[in-house]
C-alpha cells in the first residue's frame, strides 16, 4: 500500500526527519511555511538519501502563510485529493500553532488519517489520532540508521587478531589516554617503525621504561630491560599501538557510561565500522545512537592529527549519513599545537564544519563530552 507522510516545515526539523525514519512511509509531502525555505533545503537533501523514499520535485514545493488557517486547510485538502488511495499520516511537530491546528482539523474529517507528535525531549512518538500505540519509543540501531541511507555497515572486530586479551587492550588504552602528552614521542616512534610482523622499539628515557613495564605486565608487548627495547609481536598489535588504542579507549568510555544506570543512555553504540563504497571505503571510528540521532567520532593519533584533511574526511562521511542531522566529534591524543595561529586555524576550520574537537587534554572526559553532545549539542542538529 502507498503510504504518505505530510511534513509541516516551519521550525526545527529533526522531528520531521525522525518521523520519516521511524514510520518509514514510501512518500512524503511538504507543507512549507513562508520564511522557512532555508530549513527545507537540508531536510530535503537528507531525505533524498533515504532508501526507497519518494519526494516531490524541489521546485514544486511552494511556501504558504503559516498563519492563514484557510489557506492551510485548502493546501492539505489538495494533498488528500492528490493521493486518494494512500495511507496518510501528518507530523504535527515542526510548524506554527495555526498550521498544526489546520492539519489536525483536516485529519478529524477523515477517519483513516493519523496524526502524531515527535517528542524528542522524552524520546517518544505521541499519537493524537489513529494511534498505533499509546507511545512509540524513538529507538533504532546503528545498522537500521545507516540502512535508511542505503549504507550497509561492516562491523570490524579489532580485538580477535591481537596477541593479547580484550581486557588488556582496554587497560592499556586507559594508560595511554591518561598520559596527557607524555607518551606522544614514544608512540610516534612506534608509528614510524618500518617492516612487518615482529618489531623492536628502542626505549630512551625513564618515562618510556615505566610505560614499557606497564604494557609488558598487561601482556601487550615483550620487554627486555637489559637490551633496552620492547618487542611488538604482530602487525595487528602494531596497528593497535599505532592508533586503534584510541578507538578502544573512546568505545570503552561509552561502554562505562552505558553501565552506570539501569537504562542505557545511548540506544546503540559500536566501534570501528566500515561503509563499503565504490572506490575508497569510509570508516567510522565510533558511532552512537541517541533517540534515532547519530553521534559519530573520528579518532586520530600522531603528529599529523591537526591537518584539515581529517576534518574534511569527517565531514564527507557525515554528509553520506545525515549531514547536519548528526553530530560530528574529532578526538585526538595530541595537544593543540604550540603555535597559536596554527591551533586557532584548526579550531576555526572545525567550527566552520560544525565539528566538536576533543584534544589529549580533554580526552579522559570523552564519555561526558559525548553524553553532553547527545543531549545538548554544541551545534544544533537541525
Amino acid at each position: 500500500m502507498e503510504t504518505l507522510q505530510v511534513l509541516l516545515v516551519g521550525g526545527r526539523q529533526i522531528p520531521n526527519f525522525l518521523g520519516v525514519m521511524l514510520l518509514r512511509p514510501n512518500k512524503v509531502h511538504f507543507l512549507l511555511s513562508k520564511g522557512s525555505e532555508n530549513l527545507l533545503d537540508p531536510l530535503y537533501e537528507t531525505l533524498t538519501k533515504v532508501e526507497g523514499l519518494v519526494l516531490p520535485d524541489r521546485d514544486q514545493i511552494k511556501p504558504i502563510d503559516a498563519n492563514d488557517f484557510q489557506a492551510n486547510i485548502s493546501a492539505l485538502e489538495h494533498v488528500l485529493n492528490e493521493y486518494p488511495n494512500a495511507q496518510i499520516s501528518f507530523n504535527l511537530t515542526c510548524s506554527s500553532k495555526v498550521m498544526a491546528i489546520a492539519a489536525y482539523e483536516v485529519a478529524r474529517e477523515r477517519k483513516d488519517i493519523k496524526t502524531f507528535y515527535a517528542d524528542t525531549s522524552n524520546g517518544r512518538i505521541v499519537w493524537f489520532k489513529g494511534k498505533e500505540a499509546d507511545e512509540m519509543p524513538i529507538k533504532i540501531s546503528i545498522e537500521q540508521y545507516l540502512t535508511m541511507y542505503g549504507r550497509k555497515p561492516v562491523f570490524k572486530d579489532i580485538f580477535s587478531k591481537l596477541t593479547f586479551s580484550q581486557e588488556a587492550a582496554i587497560k592499556s588504552a586507559n594508560i595511554l589516554a591518561s598520559g596527557c602528552g607524555k607518551y606522544l614521542a614514544f608512540l610516534e616512534r612506534i608509528r614510524g617503525t618500518q617492516g612487518s610482523g615482529s618489531r623492536k622499539v628502542a626505549i630512551k628515557n625513564e618515562i618510556e621504561i615505566n610505560l614499557a613495564l606497564r604494557l609488558a605486565e598487561l601482556g601487550i608487548v615483550d620487554y627486555s630491560e637489559e637490551n633496552g627495547y620492547l618487542i611488538i609481536r604482530s602487525n595487528e598489535d602494531w596497528n593497535f599501538l599505532k592508533g586503534e588504542w584510541l578507538e578502544v579507549f573512546v568505545w570503552h568510555e561509552v561502554k562505562k557510561l552505558q553501565e552506570q544506570t539501569q537504562e542505557p543512555f545511548f540506544d546503540d553504540f559500536a566501534v570501528s565500522l566500515e561503509i563499503p563504497m565504490e572506490g575508497a571505503k569510509k570508516e567510522i571510528d565510533l558511532a552512537c545512537i541517541y533517540r534515532a540521532q547519530l553521534i559519530h567520532c573520528s579518532c586520530k593519533t600522531g603528529k599529523n592529527s591537526f591537518e584539515t584533511r581529517h576534518l574534511d574526511e569527517l565531514s564527507a562521511i557525515s554528509n553520506l549519513i545525515g549531514g547536519r542531522f548528526c553530530t560530528r566529534v574529532f578526538a585526538t591524543d595530541r595537544l593543540l599545537p604550540n603555535d597559536l595561529s596554527t591551533a586557532k586555524s584548526f579550531l576555526d576550520q572545525a567550527k566552520q564544519r560544525e565539528i566538536v574537537v576533543v584534544t589529549g587534554k580533554e580526552l579522559p572526559s570523552i564519555g561526558d563530552i559525548l553524553k553532553k553532545q547527545a543531549k545538548n549539542p554544541d551545534y544544533q542538529r537541525i
